[in-house]
């Protein structure tokens, strides 16, 4: 479909650019109000939720400005990459041999989060023990980014609801070594189920196991209190947390090749998906 005779350019990107970037500002300030939220400067968060919301009479200097203001100055950029304790896939292939692995990365929703809360994450992964790097072919990935796209990529996403209790189901010569925190067996079971479809495989349940704690929600509360570190008050990590993960991407690690490559994405945002 051609682009219509008065389309502008800038007008469009400027426009798409706004309307994203007011839903996460929105979402971050969601405890002052929604959509209709009246703005009030005179307190904090109010404030800057003013000044981080993009304008329709905005130009494109003021654009930039609540930009950096919003991602450099507020620090949110810091958000977008936390810091990882690793090290670079290049070296880690120096000193070990393995066989293609892929795996299925989960997150929690942002509308589910609660101020200044970040997304519980998932992952589950499994290796091709029938393939090495020099094996493998591009038509095969593809094919395995169409049936992850198939089992996991429908209605926006599969639901991993996530819970304290924990499960594993290892198979070591199919690939599988799973350790899963699941609502329930059900849940844990459904997908397991779903993983191994990918490679058109059949559960076998006598390698499944469950690892149970006698008082799981004293073990692991849904609000774990507050710690003081360096004179500040900070929220303690919530582990275990029960709550719904959405099937976000899926990508193969091989043996040799610097990055990922990525198999099937429902972010939108993954560049060179063989599939989505």
């Amino acid at each position: 479909m051609a682009l219509p005779d008065d389309f502008n350019e800038f007008e469009f990107l400027q426009d798409l650019m706004r309307k994203w970037q007011n839903r996460i500002v929105r979402e971050d300030f969601q405890d002052l109000g929604g959509e209709d939220w009246n703005p009030d400067v005179s307190i904090p968060r109010g404030a800057l939720r003013h000044a981080f919301t993009h304008k329709d009479d905005d130009t494109s200097t003021m654009d930039l400005m609540r930009l950096f203001l919003y991602y450099f100055v507020y620090r949110k950029a810091a958000d977008l990459q936390p810091p990882v304790y690793g090290i670079p896939k290049i070296t880690f292939d120096s000193y070990v041999t393995y066989r293609p692995q892929i795996k299925l990365y989960f997150c929690q929703r942002t509308s589910e989060l609660e101020a200044n809360e970040h997304p519980a994450e998932g992952e589950i992964s499994f290796r091709l023990m029938h393939e090495t790097s020099e094996s493998l072919t591009m038509s095969e990935l593809k094919r395995y980014g169409q049936r992850i796209g198939n089992i996991f990529g429908r209605s926006g996403g599969y639901d991993w609801h996530k819970g304290y209790y924990k499960y594993t189901y290892f198979d070591k010569q199919r690939g599988y070594e799973f350790r899963i925190l699941a609502y329930s067996e059900t849940e844990a079971k459904e997908l397991i189920e779903r993983v191994l479809e990918i490679q058109e495989h059949t559960p076998q349940w006598e390698f499944f196991n469950s690892v149970t704690n006698e008082r799981p929600g004293e073990r692991f509360p849904a609000n774990p209190g507050t710690v003081k570190i360096l004179g500040r008050t900070h929220k303690k990590p919530r582990r275990r947390p029960r709550v719904h993960v959405r099937f976000r991407y899926a990508s193969v690690a091989i043996h040799g090749l610097p990055n990922d490559i990525t198999l099937f994405d429902l972010t939108g945002v993954k560049t060179h998906a063989l599939v989505g």
